[in-house]
C-alpha cells in the first residue's frame, strides 16, 4: 500500500497524461485492495474533487470511473467512518465549480443510499443556508 501516495500525488501533476495514468494506475490498485483501500479515503475525495473539475476530458473521464470505483469500495467497506467524511464533504460545499458540485451530490446521493447512514441527520452540517440561499437568489431582504 506504500504505492498509493506517490500515485495520488501524480493527481497533481502539469502533465494531463500523468494524471490520466495516475487515475487508471490508482483503478487498479484499488481494484486489487478493495478494503485496504479505505485507509488513504480522504487523500483520493480530495483528489477526486479536484480531477473532477480537470481541465482535459480525458482526466475527467478517468476520474469519474475511478470515483465509481471508490464509491463502491465505501459502500461495501464498514471501516468507512461518516463522521469523519462530513468535515471534509462540508469544506468542499463553498465550491462554486458546476463539475465540483456535481461530484458533491453525487457522494451525497450514495452515501444516502447506505442504509446504516442517515445522510439527512447530517444535512445541517454541510449546508450553508445563507450561502445557499444568496447563491440562488433567495436571499430577500
Amino acid at each position: 500500500m506504500q504505492i498509493v501516495p506517490p500515485v495520488i500525488r501524480a493527481f497533481f501533476d502539469q502533465d494531463s497524461r500523468v494524471r490520466y495514468y495516475a487515475c487508471e494506475a490508482l483503478y487498479n490498485i484499488a481494484k486489487v485492495v478493495r478494503g485496504e483501500f479505505i485507509f488513504f479515503f480522504n487523500d483520493i475525495f480530495d483528489a477526486l474533487c479536484k480531477l473532477s473539475a480537470d481541465s482535459d476530458a480525458n482526466v475527467q473521464s478517468a476520474a469519474h470511473l475511478l470515483d465509481r470505483l471508490v464509491k463502491d469500495i465505501v459502500t461495501e467497506s464498514d471501516q468507512f467512518s461518516i463522521e469523519e467524511f462530513i468535515p471534509l464533504l462540508k469544506e468542499r460545499m463553498n465550491v462554486l465549480n458546476p463539475y465540483v458540485r456535481q461530484f458533491l451530490v453525487g457522494w451525497i446521493t450514495v452515501l444516502d443510499s447506505v442504509p446504516d447512514i442517515d445522510m439527512l441527520g447530517f444535512l445541517p452540517d454541510f449546508l450553508d443556508e445563507p450561502n445557499y440561499k444568496a447563491e440562488n437568489g433567495l436571499d430577500r431582504k
